[in-house]
């Protein structure tokens, strides 16, 4: 779909037009007439309502929400409690879809859970406590936009009265006006959350901050910041001051663009008042990145472009939209720099949702050259849209950020207050077939596509070794490349501080990227990589294990890499999974399960050294701390095959003490607990379903506790000691 501005009508889904359509037919609508954004995009009805079913049967529940018809969304913190977020974006999806059942039992289970200033606190457990109190704006502004949305229909006849006796236009204007004095910071002391000298109309996040005390520069998640929805809570409470907060709001995303170094005009998890970032001990050194809580920016500018047309969205949304336009969507991976390089070497369906509603939102996108950008617009955002819509299941979030932007770039998220007019049925359409041609990566690419790489060589003033293993495995091949996994092991009893890594990729074969590594070259046919002592992968513990990749282009022959020397030393090195005879003609779309450190999760710097791992015949399993904090932690889990043949379809056990509970986990197909006993497994068309000899495997895991716990211990796979 070209970046184009096309004549738009306004329109609406009605639940009839979804019921008639769900049959396998592929529709086309137009956008809102202010709009400036690319047209609704092709998309089949069934896709967005398998979605919608499966989110809701995943999360929605009436267990511990009280009283029927309440219910509650579970996730966010743990998959056992609410997070005032989950519940809004459920009371959004049934505003939307017209069940109305649910969107009472949603609001009524929240309402049951109001702070002192009429705001739900924002996480709520099992039983019913507040685990965290006060409210979080996102969450709030979103509840009332969803009430606004309900308003509307009852007023026009879409809904019926409420059966719970819910008046929702008068619960919408009274949710309104307590986040206008509460969690906006007007000029001078107040409200109490906020700062008693600021230039005011700045979005606190939350009622029951204390920025005088806690953030004396003020404190801002843009990613809370929903143009739209205070463009129709202006008009509906008649309160033209929230143009005010609109305005300021705009004017601190323009000053994180000025952050020195920032070249692809994202947005920082948290700001200051002046627009540069602001550290929180929740999010420590990610506070500075476009990540899971900043990451929402782009979806809510988007929405604001959509609806009104603003210019001040369309032009940021052109930059971010061009960046990620720029990067390629197979390419996008999870959280950003504000450099353009990326964080983590995953791709996530938020981030890759993020990343379309900022290429679908973009009237006139600007290719970038930043971090991972190359420069030229690689990715439409009809093919964004296509890459979203074929992910399947991860978890709430993740689910959630799908589902709204697939919403949102198919016309469902309509402007409650726009004029109604006669809906527009829209023309089935035949789709394109897909060219099976291998397109660079402006599709989706293997699962593991590198991120940023120096072109310069490392000098090569590291410690020389005294005894290593590099083993390289190669993990999927296509008629033009391949990508490989390289395991560097340390069998010395000292640490190596440092290292530079030769290899020799034969004759017509170049490099494309590399990650996690520091710098990479080639010269003639020899890769060199290498990690510093001061990067985090630059020290190979003592009999530990350090993993790297690599990408490559090649003219459709080549032979499997020879290791040379890593610090000038010769290691042994083996090949793990050689070409094949017939590689296939498409890179491979697998997308693996990531850690999920979601907004709200309090996640403080860790500083327990990592577990030397312990060798045995068959498995090594390095098991370390990534975050702790006074209620839970983040582990690391290591697992390595130490045989001499693949491991597949396993299942890894371990005891991980009292009163420790695994809130979320990532790197398996799927994760159980009985007791203390959590089984962590992979099987079949996992991505991690095989572990082949010498390879290391990385899962992780979230935990909760009661304030007491200890390193797990009793790993075994498939039944063996480790």
């Amino acid at each position: 779909m070209p970046f184009i501005t096309s004549p738009l009508r306004r329109w609406r889904i009605t639940a009839l037009l979804l019921l008639i359509l769900s049959a396998i037919v592929v529709t086309q609508v137009t956008a809102q007439q202010d709009s400036t954004v690319s047209d609704i995009v092709d998309f089949n009805p069934a896709d967005i309502d398998a979605a919608w079913q499966d989110w809701q049967t995943r999360y929605v529940s009436a267990d511990g929400a009280g009283d029927a018809p309440r219910v509650r969304v579970y996730g966010g913190v743990s998959p056992n409690s609410t997070v005032s977020e989950g519940q809004a974006y459920g009371m959004l999806m049934a505003a939307i879809f017209d069940d109305q059942t649910m969107f009472d039992g949603l609001w009524l289970f929240a309402a049951d859970h109001l702070d002192r200033n009429g705001l739900m606190d924002w996480h709520i457990g099992r039983g019913g406590n507040a685990l965290g109190t006060g409210g979080a704006t996102d969450g709030d502004v979103d509840m009332a936009l969803a009430l606004v949305i309900a308003c509307e229909k009852a007023q026009d006849g879409r809904w019926d009265s409420s059966e719970n006796g819910l008046d929702y236009c008068q619960t919408a204007t009274t949710l309104i006006n307590a986040i206008w004095e509460h969690e906006i910071d007007k000029p001078g002391n107040q409200p109490a959350a906020g700062l008693n000298d600021n230039q005011g109309y700045e979005l606190i996040p939350g009622d029951l901050f204390n920025l005088e005390a806690d953030f004396p520069n003020g404190l801002v998640n843009l990613s809370y910041f929903s143009p739209a929805h205070f463009r129709v809570f202006a008009q509906f409470t008649d309160n033209p001051e929230w143009d005010e907060v609109i305005s300021r709001q705009y004017d601190l995303a323009d000053a994180a663009e000025q952050i020195p170094g920032n070249c692809s005009s994202l947005v920082p998890n948290w700001s200051t008042y002046d627009g540069q970032v602001q550290e929180v001990p929740w999010h420590g050194a990610t506070s500075a990145y476009f990540g899971w809580d900043g990451g929402r920016y782009a979806w809510r500018v988007a929405l604001d472009n959509f609806w009104y047309g603003d210019e001040r969205a369309d032009a940021s949304l052109n930059k971010i939209g061009g960046f990620f336009a720029s990067v390629g969507i197979g390419n996008v991976r999870s959280q950003y720099r504000l450099n353009g390089t990326r964080v983590d070497n995953y791709p996530t369906p938020y981030f890759l949702s993020m990343a379309t509603a900022a290429i679908w939102g973009a009237s006139d996108p600007i290719a970038s050259d930043c971090g991972d950008a190359r420069g030229t617009l690689l990715t439409t955002p009809q093919q964004a849209y296509d890459t979203i819509a074929n992910l399947g299941h991860e978890n709430y979030y993740n689910d959630s950020w799908r589902l709204l932007t697939m919403m949102l770039l198919t016309g469902y998220f309509q402007n409650p207050l726009a004029d109604a007019e006669t809906p527009v049925t829209p023309s089935p359409s035949t789709p394109e077939p897909t060219d099976p041609t291998p397109i660079p990566t402006d599709s989706v690419t293997s699962t593991t596509v590198p991120t940023n790489a120096p072109t310069s060589t490392q000098a090569s003033n590291n410690p020389p070794v005294s005894g290593c293993d590099v083993n390289v495995s190669l993990q999927s091949e296509w008629n033009a490349g391949y990508t490989a996994q390289v395991n560097i092991r340390n069998r010395a009893s000292t640490p190596i501080s440092g290292w530079t890594l030769s290899l020799d990729l034969a004759p017509n074969v170049t490099l494309s990227n590399a990650w996690n590594v520091e710098t990479s070259s080639q010269s003639g046919t020899v890769l060199i990589v290498g990690a510093g002592q001061n990067h985090y992968n630059g020290v190979i513990p003592a009999r530990g294990v350090v993993s790297f990749g690599f990408q490559v282009s090649h003219s459709g022959s080549y032979s499997v890499p020879i290791v040379l020397n890593i610090n000038g030393t010769s290691c042994s090195g083996t090949v793990i999974n050689p070409p094949t005879a017939q590689p296939t003609s498409v890179q491979p779309t697998t997308i693996p399960v990531q850690p999920t450190t979601q907004p709200n999760t309090p996640v403080l710097p860790a500083t327990t050294t990592p577990v030397a791992p312990v060798v045995t015949v068959g498995c090594t399993v390095t098991f370390s701390f990534s975050n702790t904090w006074n209620t839970g932690y983040t582990a690391s889990v290591l697992v390595r095959n130490d045989g001499t043949t693949p491991i597949r379809d396993w299942s890894l056990n371990f005891n991980l003490g009292s009163d420790v509970t695994v809130s979320n986990s990532w790197g398996s197909g799927f994760q159980t607990q009985s007791g203390s006993i959590v089984t962590m497994r992979s099987t079949g068309n996992h991505y991690n379903a095989v572990i082949q000899p010498g390879q290391q495997i990385q899962l992780g895991f979230n935990a909760s506790h009661n304030g007491n716990f200890s390193q797990p211990t009793g790993f075994a796979l498939n039944s063996q000691t480790c």
